[in-house]
């Protein structure tokens, strides 16, 4: 009996195990999906989608924001005169149309005048010339400059530049009636002066042909000592048309 009783137990347990699988089953199969995960909060990283094929790749950062633009290499200024008063000229920008300086021309000393066209037409610069010297006496912003002659055997006028702590610059003709040129003391053009010699509206016009010489300090500089060398070369060129004249 003893044996049976055992046989009779064991089948039970194993029923009994059964069942429990059979409720685990059920239990797993009816037990519902997980929750879907929590909305992306600011702090948390947005996977990026493909772009469609459609779509424009985003514009880089260099692109949208340039660095600052290098100044010009060269500018070029245009004098025209005054309709009413030849005496008076236009200093004039590379647009042809914006008015940089005022030219003022007359008998008594200062004989030349620069000043600004705007806001208060305050004096740049003036110029003195002298009858028994060819020495030029320009004062640009209570800064005197003196331009001398190179001498008997060569054409032209040097300085030493205040802007270019006293380098010596010297302004000379380059071609009879045509050009005059500025150059440093190895010979190198920075600017030059092309004269409009038969126009009655244009003096001519003044290149400025170096970065630095287009914008401030040098180039206000550069600009008052080239005008009041072609107020001197023009003054030369009358007195000479004057003397073929009278000796015609």
């Amino acid at each position: 009996m003893d044996g049976l009783d055992e046989y009779f137990q064991d089948g039970e347990n194993i029923a009994t195990t059964v069942e429990a699988a059979a409720s685990l089953a059920e239990l797993g199969a009816a037990k519902p999906p997980p929750p879907p995960p929590p909305p992306y909060t600011r702090t948390q990283a947005q996977p990026q989608a493909y772009p469609l094929f459609n779509e424009k790749p985003p514009i880089p950062l260099t692109l949208m924001f340039r660095p600052e633009q290098a100044p010009p290499s060269s500018r070029t200024l245009h004098v025209y005169c005054d309709r009413s008063n030849a005496a008076n000229a236009r200093i004039v920008d590379s647009d042809k149309t914006t008015t940089l300086w005022l030219f003022r021309v007359r008998m008594r000393k200062p004989h030349l005048t620069i000043s600004s066209a705007v806001p208060t037409a305050a004096i740049l610069a003036t110029a003195t010339y002298h009858d028994f010297s060819s020495r030029i006496d320009v004062v640009m912003r209570g800064v005197p400059i003196t331009l001398s002659s190179r001498g008997a055997f060569k054409n032209g006028h040097t300085y030493q530049s205040p802007a270019l702590a006293g380098a010596t610059l010297t302004w000379k003709s380059q071609n009879f009636l045509t050009n005059l040129v500025c150059v440093d003391d190895r010979g190198v053009v920075l600017a030059q002066f092309h004269f409009k010699t038969w126009s009655l509206t244009k003096y001519g016009s003044l290149e400025l042909l170096r970065s630095d010489l287009t914008s401030g300090y040098l180039m206000e500089e550069v600009v008052v000592t080239g005008m009041a060398m072609v107020e001197h070369e023009m003054a030369l060129r009358a007195k000479g048309f004057a003397d073929i004249a009278a000796g015609g």
